[in-house]
């Protein structure tokens, strides 16, 4: 975060983005190994983990704090927008790495001390909507550094894509419980909430999208709209 370019809204604004992208970096990080660490949990690798989710918290505040710097004039409305949309997509980023930190880290520890095991189909349907979840993230940082409207088309129609495949996986799931899986019963409780938290993550980082369209008027669209407005 450049401090000698406060004076300058435009360029201050590209400081701050670029830090975002350094944030987005440290939180990929965090993701990246999810699947890995709940097939064979290391306690240091959760640890050093940890340590970045702290780095993130802590980019988060400097970046909001020099985002609230930034003095706009009144013909630097557009600037003083996309401050405010870059202030929200870092909370985004923010909650997040909570997400990882406290709900998917915390759930592989369970299943590690309960040493439970998982359905085959549940497991490949967990890397599924963890690959979703990577491959989005490179979506939302291109849109956020783009600000193209095409691909914020496309990180909606993807957080649709995403929605429909865990209501899908949900609904393979309750399939299993009535078969009596028994590796599906024990582990229930952790692939419904690794699913719930893997969606939740790609809703936040669809959130990039939303001021792009609304300015393209795009959101008027009611399929785009009804996108925007899905779980």
């Amino acid at each position: 975060l450049d401090q000698n370019v406060i004076g300058a809204p435009g360029l201050a604004l590209a400081s701050a983005t670029r830090e975002i992208l350094r944030m987005a970096g440290l939180v990929e990080v965090m993701l990246a190994p999810v699947m890995d660490l709940y097939e064979t949990l290391d306690k240091e690798k959760v640890r050093q983990l940890r340590r970045v989710e702290r780095e993130v918290d802590q980019t988060h505040s400097a970046i909001k704090l020099y985002l609230a710097r930034i003095s706009y004039a009144a013909a630097d409305a557009d600037d003083a927008e996309r401050g405010e949309e870059l202030s929200r997509f870092a909370i985004n980023l923010e909650y997040v790495g909570d997400i990882i930190s406290k709900s998917l880290f915390h759930l592989a520890e369970v299943r590690q001390e309960k040493n439970l095991s998982f359905s085959p189909e549940g497991w490949r349907e967990r890397c599924d909507l963890h690959h979703r979840g990577m491959t989005n993230m490179q979506l939302a940082l291109n849109v956020l550094v783009s600000m193209d409207r095409d691909s914020a088309c496309q990180l909606l129609e993807e957080k649709d894509q995403m929605r429909q495949a865990e209501r899908q996986s949900y609904a393979r799931h309750l399939k299993r419980l009535q078969a009596g899986s028994a590796d599906t019963i024990e582990s229930s409780d952790i692939h419904l909430e690794t699913v719930r938290a893997l969606k939740s993550i790609n809703s936040l980082l669809a959130g990039i999208a939303y001021p792009i369209l609304a300015e393209s008027g795009d959101l008027l669209d009611s399929r785009l709209a009804r996108l925007a407005h899905s779980d």
